[in-house]
């Protein structure tokens, strides 16, 4: 078993990596996620954090400045409201060009929903 404290949320999860990741136990749970079941929370919280994660991905893909280091150090991110539906802003600042923030909000768009992501 497995526990794990996301950086997209406030909860405290418990997990077995059977190679599907399946839920333990809600061990705390988020005010951001109060109201959802255990199975939703857990889907909520692997959504955001694959959603931070795929963004480094494709920012790194835009420009070679966007290494996980500097995603963490020179890169704002965080969600806003609560429940299934938290929307990612991430500011990347002078560290993409417009037309590289306009790219990838494009991309994100596509990939994750209007609204889900907002590319500052």
């Amino acid at each position: 078993m497995t526990r794990w404290s996301p950086d997209t949320c406030s909860c405290v999860i418990d997990y077995t990596d059977d190679g599907n990741f399946t839920l333990v136990a809600i061990v705390s749970l988020g005010d951001e996620h109060s109201g959802l079941s255990d199975d939703e929370t857990y889907a909520a919280v692997k959504d955001e954090n694959t959603k931070k994660n795929k963004m480094l991905s494709l920012a790194s893909a835009l420009s070679v400045s966007i290494t996980p280091s500097v995603f963490t150090s020179s890169v704002s991110w965080s969600f806003s409201g609560s429940g299934k539906t938290r929307v990612l802003t991430i500011d990347f600042g002078p560290q993409l060009s417009s037309l590289q923030k306009t790219t990838l909000q494009t991309t994100c768009d596509t990939q994750f929903g209007v609204g889900a992501v907002v590319v500052k």
